[in-house]
């Protein structure tokens, strides 16, 4: 038996802080996420890295292939 392999798809995302418009850059996560998920192969697995968790995030299925990973890092000097 064979083992099936996933599709690996990793999104940035941009800081609140370095971003114009929070609420666009969220848009666009929600509208990349709403593409991933109405795929017809769910055979992926995606990983959201940035500073901050989007308040959207929180409302994904648990179901879904998405996760998300928080990255803090420290201000350079």
């Amino acid at each position: 038996m064979s083992e099936q392999r996933k599709v690996g798809i990793v999104i940035p995302l941009k800081s609140q802080v370095a971003s114009r418009n929070w609420s666009s850059t969220c848009a666009a996560l929600a509208q990349t996420i709403r593409s991933l998920v109405n795929q017809s192969d769910q055979n992926y697995e995606a990983v959201i890295v940035g500073h901050e968790r989007p308040a959207l995030m929180d409302s994904l299925d648990q179901r879904s292939s998405i996760s998300v990973t928080a990255i803090v890092t420290m201000p350079e000097n």
